[in-house]
Formats: structure tokens, C-alpha cells, sequence
């Protein structure tokens, strides 16, 4: 990973961090629990639920799970919640250096100011 590459990659989350949140939950998670009323889900609570292409945040999963649903989220990337050395091992077998750099440079950084906005947006 070139230093460009650092700056191009720290300059895309600090500029759109709280827009992938808003996305996230607008777009994502409100539309689906839209969605899911149209088709006669009215509660998910305890009903179970398969995420498939979750992201790396697992947004939808994480909302899901807090309204009571049995929640197995999925993504070709790996996204277990680790602890930091552990999270960038397996994401490195999985996922190769580049890649494992880039979601642990995210996580550390900027995923505590999303998952932060995120919650607001939710209560």
C-alpha cells in the first residue's frame, strides 16, 4: 500500500463516514423493515434472519439483532468482531495484506465515529 493510496483511503472515510451511517440506516435498514411490513413481517422479533453480503460492518444484522431477530450475517470478506491482532490475521488468510491493512486502518480509525452516528440515527 503506497502512501497515496493511505491519504486517498483516509480521505474517503473522513469525508464520508457519517454518509455511509445515513445510508446505511435510510437506505438499508429502513427500507428493508419497509419492505418486510408490505410483505406481512410486521415484528422480526424472533424471527430468524440470513444477512447474506453483510459488509464489514454488518449494519442490517446489528439493526436486526437489536429488534430481537435471530441474525446470521455472511460476507465474502471476514468480518468477526476480533480483537485487533486476531481480526487482521484471519482477514490477511482470507483476504490477503492489502486488503487486511485497509479494514484494520478502517476499523481503528473510523468505524467508533460510524457505529457512534449510527446508534443516534437509531434511537
Amino acid at each position: 500500500m503506497t502512501i497515496r493510496e493511505i491519504k486517498e483511503l483516509f480521505q474517503y472515510y473522513s469525508n464520508n463516514n457519517e454518509k455511509f451511517a445515513q445510508h446505511d440506516y435510510d437506505n438499508v435498514f429502513q427500507k428493508t423493515i419497509r419492505n418486510l411490513r408490505q410483505a406481512g413481517f410486521d415484528n422480526i422479533r424472533k424471527n430468524k434472519i440470513l444477512d447474506l453480503g453483510c459488509g464489514q460492518r454488518y449494519p442490517l444484522a446489528l439493526l436486526f439483532a437489536s429488534e430481537g431477530a435471530d441474525v446470521t450475517a455472511l460476507d465474502i470478506n471476514y468480518v468477526k468482531p476480533d480483537i485487533i491482532p486476531l481480526f487482521f490475521y484471519r482477514n490477511f488468510l482470507r483476504n490477503g495484506f492489502k486488503r487486511s491493512l485497509k479494514s484494520v486502518v478502517r476499523r481503528l480509525i473510523f468505524d467508533k465515529r460510524y457505529y457512534i452516528f449510527f446508534g443516534k440515527l437509531y434511537r
